[in-house]
């Protein structure tokens, strides 16, 4: 990729004005020119980036996080923070079938599956993963909550701590305080805290 000083160099050299071989007042005039073309043209380039959601990595995502009340969770990465985002500018206004509600779970930043109980009118949400970071499983509901509609009951299946993984994992005392995990980081994924995953 060319910058403004090559650009300035090309286009002088055919004039046969300027000698162009360094050295010069013009060759330093040149340079200073370019000096402050790049700093423009930084700030130009990191504004294409931040334009476009696949390549945003700062404000771009920031301020499409918050047009789409996505708060902001500083553990997510930018790849995560980019796929809740599309997944959340995916989710249609008549997104009230079972592929569309998956994806609005989705975009809440819960991987899961959605049963259906159609005789009690409700859904079981069956957590298989998270997109994004929670703190506890209250914010997982609401997050959910928030893409489903209104009038929808939903059962949540969330969490992978079960007594049977806690009595597997045979720590001592010691053992579990050296996880260093809180209650709610257990209820979202014991399983993979007290196997030393995390």
């Amino acid at each position: 990729m060319t910058n403004s000083l090559t650009d300035m160099i090309r286009l002088l050299r055919p004039l046969g004005l300027y000698s162009l071989e360094g050295g010069t007042l013009v060759d330093a005039e040149l340079a200073a020119y370019g000096a402050g073309f790049a700093l423009v043209e930084a700030q130009l380039g990191a504004l294409e980036r931040e334009c476009f959601l696949q390549t945003a990595e700062d404000y771009g995502l920031s301020l499409r996080e918050a047009a789409m009340q996505l708060f902001l969770r500083p553990q997510n990465t930018v790849e995560k923070r980019r796929e809740l985002l599309l997944y959340r500018l995916a989710v249609a206004p008549n997104d009230y079938n079972l592929a569309g509600m998956t994806g609005s779970v989705r975009a809440a930043g819960l991987n899961a599956q959605i049963v259906e109980d159609i005789a009690n009118e409700r859904i079981r949400i069956v957590e298989d993963g998270y997109i994004g970071n929670f703190e506890d499983m209250d914010a997982v509901k609401e997050e959910v909550r928030r893409m489903l509609p209104a009038h929808l009951e939903a059962d949540f299946e969330i969490g992978t701590l079960t007594w049977d993984i806690f009595d597997a994992a045979d720590l001592t005392w010691t053992g579990f305080e050296a996880k260093d995990a809180t209650w709610n980081q257990l209820d979202l994924d014991g399983a993979g805290i007290l196997e030393g995953d995390h």
